[in-house]
């Protein structure tokens, strides 16, 4: 019988997702040919993008996106968290120039590999994302950035004092952390990456933080981003999700033999095309399964 969704199923490591649509938009019409510019392949005529977003809150797709991207290679490449070491590092300063900051960071890695090898580690595998405090955040209430650091090993993760990664850091702070109790560290990385906690219980959701619960504004932390900032860089050598199409009748099979985490749903609908469709997608992870 023919299927009458379309499905594909992706693996990131542990984690599973399973996306069924009730039509399939395969058909391109527009090609963009310059930042400003793009051409209506249908008509043929060359338009102008809309006015440019001043923050990454204005390009809300895009964001999700990217935050999609991020948690689909953490997860990819943390299967086994034992392999895995997590570092912030903050700046005791006000910093704000995104120019400088991964300047700064290139300069930290390449430390950092030095004194591995010193030491006798791997080199790992590491991604990057680079986070704006909210000014309410910070005891000054200026701008400052900081990095969260996901550093993947081949083999057991090796112990990383602290001391040493600030001296090797040296622009403030340095906090290293184990990841072995998250279960699902794409989706709790993410999750602290557009959220701003605040202290007067006034925010529209509740997150625990080093064991306290703490008041947060969803999506608080969007604005913050600068349009065209690149959030996140990550080693060649890091793994990717893989996807490929699957029938309905494994979709169904798959769903027997393994627990959902979650689900979602959403219709997607383009006017000036006439195209509408709705998006199931479930997630599964592995790690749990009996």
């Amino acid at each position: 019988m023919e299927d009458t969704l379309y499905t594909t199923f992706e693996r990131q490591g542990n984690i599973t997702i399973i996306t069924q649509t009730t039509k399939a938009n395969k058909t391109c019409r527009a090609k963009k040919i310059s930042a400003n510019e793009y051409v209506n392949l249908t008509t043929g005529e060359i338009c102008e993008y809309g006015e440019r977003s001043v923050n990454r809150s204005q390009c809300h797709r895009s964001l999700l996106r990217t935050f999609a991207t991020i948690r689909g290679i953490v997860n990819a490449n943390s299967a086994d968290p034992g392999k895995v070491r997590f570092i912030t590092l903050t700046y005791a300063e006000p910093q704000d120039d995104t120019e400088r900051l991964y300047k700064d960071f290139s300069a930290f890695w390449k430390r950092f590999v030095r004194w591995s090898s010193k030491n006798g580690f791997e080199k790992p595998e590491y991604l990057v994302v680079c986070e704006p405090n909210a000014p309410s955040e910070t005891p000054d209430g200026k701008q400052r950035f900081h990095f969260h650091l996901l550093l993947f090993y081949r083999g057991k993760a090796p112990f990383l004092p602290n001391d040493d990664i600030g001296r090797i850091w040296r622009h403030g702070f340095t906090k290293v952390s184990k990841v072995d109790d998250v279960d699902n560290l794409g989706a709790y990385l993410s999750a602290y990456l557009s959220d701003v906690l605040v202290d007067d219980g006034c925010g529209d959701d509740v997150k625990e933080v080093n064991g306290e619960k703490k008041a947060v504004i969803k999506g608080g932390r969007l604005h913050l981003y600068p349009a065209g900032f690149n959030i996140y860089r990550c080693s060649r050598g890091v793994k990717r999700p893989t996807k490929r199409q699957m029938s309905e009748r494994e979709a169904n099979a798959y769903r027997k033999s393994h627990k959902q985490t979650f689900s979602s749903s959403k219709t997607v609908r383009n006017d000036k095309a006439g195209f509408e469709t709705t998006v199931f997608k479930e997630w599964f992870n592995e790690s749990g399964d009996g």
